[in-house]
């Protein structure tokens, strides 16, 4: 008959398990090592860019007109039916490759800004996108909750028609459904200009409206005026292609 030791075979059990704790304690301070190092890393290079205050025509500081549109009498102010919406996105994550809102605007059929805001993502960033988003820390640290942007645009949006370009991007890092939209990207003709394939928003800047867009960095404000001069130029077809769904 074999006998077990059984105070040397708890020992080596304890000994294993606390081994083995160890090793995960280990790998968990590594990774808050490594994300706390990357968005320091973050931080910096967002800093690197010489922002062009041009591109914004001094907007981004957390506007938002809507209730005093909502009383305006002169049409071209009015929040009216239709709206244009754009974001600019930030990373969280490994390489910043989570998207998550950093800036959200939105503009009246006459291109007049009804919102524009930065705002606080819930997780850190990791990649500032700088270079495209036009985004920085200080931006992000000026920002509302991304609670409070959610909020805020929902009901700018409700009952309304929101026009936006591959605008179900945008949608779904805001965590919102809309059903009436114009998605500028969409359009048989727009993409026929482009040999059949989904343009950007760049091209049909250049090739139906004559404009020069995203040169650098760039400005969810710029874009979402963009939009609307782009969904203005076809209504009626947009209309009834929504229409014909």
């Amino acid at each position: 008959m074999v006998r077990h030791n059984n105070r040397k075979d708890n020992k080596s059990f304890r000994s294993h398990k606390k081994s083995e704790q160890h090793g995960q304690s280990n790998r968990l301070y590594s990774f808050i090592g490594t994300l706390s190092a990357t968005v320091n890393e973050a931080n910096d290079s967002g800093k690197e860019h010489t922002y062009d205050q041009s591109l914004d025509n001094s907007y981004g500081r957390n506007i938002n007109n809507y209730e005093r549109m909502l009383q305006e009498k002169r049409s071209a102010y009015k929040i009216g039916r239709y709206i244009a919406i754009d974001c600019e996105f930030v990373g969280s994550g490994f390489k910043g490759s989570r998207s998550e809102l950093g800036r959200v605007s939105i503009v009246n059929f006459h291109g007049n800004v009804v919102y524009d805001t930065y705002v606080k993502p819930n997780r850190p960033v990791t990649d500032y996108r700088t270079k495209y988003s036009g985004l920085r820390p200080g931006d992000i640290r000026n920002g509302v909750s991304f609670e409070t942007a959610r909020s805020q645009v929902l009901e700018i949006i409700e009952g309304r028609v929101l026009v936006g370009h591959s605008i179900q991007n945008d949608l779904s890092v805001l965590q919102i459904r809309h059903d009436d939209i114009r998605d500028t990207s969409q359009l048989p003709e727009f993409k026929q200009m482009n040999g059949g394939q989904k343009p950007s928003l760049r091209f049909l800047a250049d090739t139906v409206l004559n404009k020069a867009i995203q040169s650098g960095e760039h400005s969810s404000v710029e874009d979402a005026i963009c939009t609307m001069d782009l969904y203005r130029t076809k209504k009626r077809v947009f209309d009834e292609l929504f229409n014909r769904r």
